[in-house]
């Protein structure tokens, strides 16, 4: 059974849910891949995972898929001072991440300039490219460290939603049933 994750929740699945399901259900192969949201949404469309977590921002109605939901804050370094820089330097999510188009159109739509200081697939060197005071980025809420404080100041965010996708091809799969059962009732932000 092939797995996808978003780094940013992968650590938690992986070592607060997966062992769960690996200890009920030891008879199971898990392959488990991180990557960008839309990148995990297409990898379900085309039956190369049979299920996959991914962050999307919330439509008017919740996605009846959805596991939770967050509404993601801008964070910089404890450190950074008043005003802003000028251009906002950004540590980027990877591409085909929701936060990351969140980021730069709501800046564009305001008239922010910006510049990349990071582009990364990795949440944890985006999290230290903040908390060093390199650059201010998106996370959800409930990912601020004590180095890092919220950066009210710049454009709102929609709410995201953490959904849970399975491809076609998995509908009928036991296996499949069981691990979505598993991460619906353990998955927390």
């Amino acid at each position: 059974m092939k797995l996808g994750l978003p780094d940013e929740y992968a650590a938690h699945v992986i070592r607060d849910i997966l062992p769960l399901f690996a200890a009920d259900w030891p008879g199971v192969v898990l392959e488990v891949t991180t990557a960008p949201s839309l990148a995990l949404r297409d990898q379900v469309g085309r039956g190369r995972l049979h299920l996959a977590l991914a962050a999307q921002a919330m439509a008017r109605r919740p996605d009846p898929q959805s596991l939770a939901w967050t509404t993601p804050v801008w964070v910089g370094s404890a450190r950074l001072g008043t005003p802003l820089p000028d251009p906002l330097p950004l540590a980027l999510h990877a591409a085909h991440c929701p936060y990351r188009e969140a980021m730069t159109t709501s800046l564009d739509r305001a008239g922010l300039a910006w510049r990349t200081v990071l582009s990364s697939p990795s949440s944890q060197a985006v999290e230290a490219c903040v908390e060093s005071g390199l650059a201010v980025s998106l996370i959800d809420r409930s990912r601020v460290t004590s180095a890092m404080r919220v950066l009210d100041t710049l454009p709102a965010i929609a709410a995201h939603e953490i959904v849970l996708l399975r491809a076609a091809s998995a509908q009928t799969a036991p296996a499949t049933d069981l691990l979505e059962q598993t991460l619906r009732r353990h998955f927390r932000l």
